[in-house]
């Protein structure tokens, strides 16, 4: 078990390396489908496009982008203040699951600041209805799967 300290600096250091690492990733998958001349690579099981999402994951909320770099500002606001305030009552799954919430939505805001939109680019391709997604997305949803299956198996029912 992590001390108070330790949690806060994991928090920051897993934050900043999975932004570093999903930035490295998006950027060989982009050069990969540049060389190729066309947004499309093709496996039997993972296909990669580069698709621009207005929107949210399923594209919900599409040309809503100023509304989503709020909510994700303030929800990476909050969750920092939860790390930074009640650290010795989270576990180190729960850190890392913050983080990993943190970083995807910092990266999608990221874009979406720049752009006006996100670049997915990963598609199931035996999921026939499957949305184009990026790894951020991967991120956030991880986290927060993660998040609601630690804080349920670590509070007690009296």
């Amino acid at each position: 078990m992590l001390k108070n300290a330790s949690k806060i600096f994991y928090y920051f250091f897993l934050w900043g390396l999975l932004t570093v690492v999903s930035l490295k990733v998006k950027e060989i998958v982009l050069e990969r489908l540049a060389q190729n001349g066309f947004a499309e690579i093709k496996t039997s099981v993972l296909s990669f496009y580069e698709i621009h999402n207005t929107g949210a994951a399923f594209s919900l909320f599409s040309g809503s982008a100023n509304a989503l770099v709020i909510a994700a500002v303030v929800s990476t606001i909050i969750i920092t203040a939860v790390i930074l305030a009640k650290t010795s009552m989270l576990t180190t799954t729960m850190v890392s699951s913050m983080a990993l919430l943190s970083a995807g939505m910092t990266l999608n805001t990221i874009e979406r600041i720049n752009n006006g939109y996100v670049v997915d680019y990963i598609y199931f391709s035996f999921f026939k209805e499957f949305p184009v997604f990026n790894f951020p997305d991967i991120m956030i949803v991880l986290g927060a799967l993660i998040l609601v299956y630690s804080i349920s198996i670590n509070t007690r029912v009296e």
